[in-house]
């Protein structure tokens, strides 16, 4: 996974970075022969200070899981509407990077 920017950001820094990234979103929509699949999740806690981060490697076409991580941490980053995934999603790279399945940026069987 590629690291877009620094999780460690104050409010107004994560408002400046949103916007930053927003500017480089790909609307085309192609998506040329995937091998694989990945999906996260993010839960947090009922307290609000702890999140996990969830990380799933599919095989595609036949969604077979490959490979599966679970990291835990304290949310760091206060809850301010419109910035929720600098309180949250900071633990899905976590998770990301523990995947042994992971080479070159792209997930392969860890059978």
């Amino acid at each position: 996974m590629n690291r877009l920017h620094a999780w460690n950001l104050m409010v107004a820094g994560a408002r400046e970075t949103q916007l930053c990234l927003a500017a480089t979103e790909s609307r085309d929509g192609v998506i040329t022969d995937p091998r694989f699949i990945v999906g996260v999740n993010v839960s947090v806690s009922r307290e609000g200070r702890l999140a996990s981060g969830a990380v799933i490697v599919l095989e595609y076409p036949s969604l077979t899981s490959v490979e599966v991580k679970v990291i835990g941490g304290e949310l760091a980053f206060p809850y301010v509407s419109g910035l929720l995934s600098f309180r949250e999603a900071r633990h899905i790279p976590v998770a990301d990077e523990a995947l042994a399945s992971t080479a070159d940026g792209e997930a392969v069987p860890a059978r």
